[in-house]
């Protein structure tokens, strides 16, 4: 059930000055019901909104967080999304600039957009200028079998680096392992597959644990990224990444999309903004917790935090909806297998 068609909510926009440049602004997306007195009509006690904000061509927008908003059935939501939009048009100015903000449903199909001028004089809901005409259908290929020894997902993560630039990481943290033997055991369960997951474990060095690993982030049908200050600045990480992202993702219902493959996830806070890349992808963020308050518990400590604190239950609660959100990826999409022979040409930052 979509709440696009039964919940009707509405955008508080906020905005704010950036101390940094006059010509940008701090704005902040909360959420309302546009209609208080409608019942909730959904068993979840809660619902993710996506928010994208397009200011192209006057202006560049990032955004400073998951960009979502989680409303509850209570009406209110538990806080709002942040984004930084700053004009690079010299000859546009804030008072005639404006941008599109668009509300998509957790699955990523739009449906609310309006227009927000930068000067923050009010919210516009408009229809936004159509895009020029999609060209003729090309015939859809036939299906392609999956390859039963690609991994349902590859779980990338940062470690300590090693003194030398050149070979591979230090083993992974226990954590870590737990993780990723959770997930596997969750994913094996729920598709059968003989190869639920990859984490680059076992390491033996030099060629054999370069090409195994570019192996993985070439076949693998969903990349889990474990988000915190060390992952933003690993080359290794990035590097998956890039591999991974080249990818074509197929609907396997032959559907137009643009659904991404990789599933972000907060492992550990950390202070600085996301990379551009990392930006554009929306942070996993579990809804229908058993404990309403275990999503602002995993969004404030991450993963980690939530082992180190105790918090076993909401700990297990999560993995679980992670889970289900890989297999729903890999039963509903194929990332077409696009293995590179080397390092060579790949991206080493985010």
């Amino acid at each position: 059930m979509s709440p696009a068609r039964e919940v009707r909510v509405q955008p508080i926009v906020s905005w704010h000055p950036d101390e940094g440049s006059a010509a940008a602004r701090i704005i902040s997306v909360d959420l309302e019901l546009a209609d208080q007195a409608a019942g909730w009509p959904y068993e979840e006690e809660e619902f993710l909104v996506g928010c994208m904000i397009d200011g192209r061509p006057s202006c560049t927008v990032r955004a400073l967080d998951s960009a979502g908003v989680v409303l509850h059935r209570f009406g209110g939501t538990y806080g709002p999304t942040w984004f930084r939009a700053e004009l690079t048009d010299p000859s546009a100015d804030l008072g005639t600039t404006s941008l599109w903000l668009t509300l998509t449903t957790s699955g990523g199909v739009p449906f609310y957009t309006a227009a927000i001028p930068l000067d923050g004089s009010g919210l516009r809901t408009a229809e936004r200028p159509a895009p020029p005409p999609r060209p003729a259908p090309t015939p859809k290929p036939a299906p392609v079998a999956d390859d039963p020894d690609a991994p349902v997902f590859l779980l990338s993560y940062a470690r300590p680096a090693r003194s030398r630039t050149v070979g591979p990481p230090r083993e992974p943290s226990r954590d870590v392992i737990r993780l990723f033997d959770d997930l596997s055991e969750l994913v094996g369960e729920l598709t059968g597959a003989p190869a639920p997951g990859f984490m680059d474990r076992i390491l033996d060095g030099g060629d054999r644990w370069e090409s195994s690993l570019l192996r993985a982030a070439g076949t693998s049908q969903v990349l889990v990224s474990l988000l915190s200050g060390p992952y933003l600045r690993s080359p290794w990480c990035a590097l998956e990444w890039d591999v991974f992202a080249r990818r074509p993702v197929v609907s396997r219902t032959g559907e137009p999309h643009a659904q991404t493959a990789i599933v972000p996830v907060l492992w550990t806070p950390f202070s600085e903004p996301p990379p551009p890349t990392v930006a554009a992808v929306q942070m996993f963020t579990p809804t229908g917790l058993p404990d309403e308050s275990g999503t602002a518990r995993y969004l404030a400590d991450g993963l980690f935090g939530l082992t180190q604190t105790g918090q076993t239950a909401t700990y297990d609660a999560i993995v679980w909806k992670l889970a289900l959100h890989i297999v729903r990826l890999h039963q509903d999409y194929r990332v077409e297998p696009l293995v590179p022979p080397g390092v060579e040409g790949l991206r080493t930052g985010f």
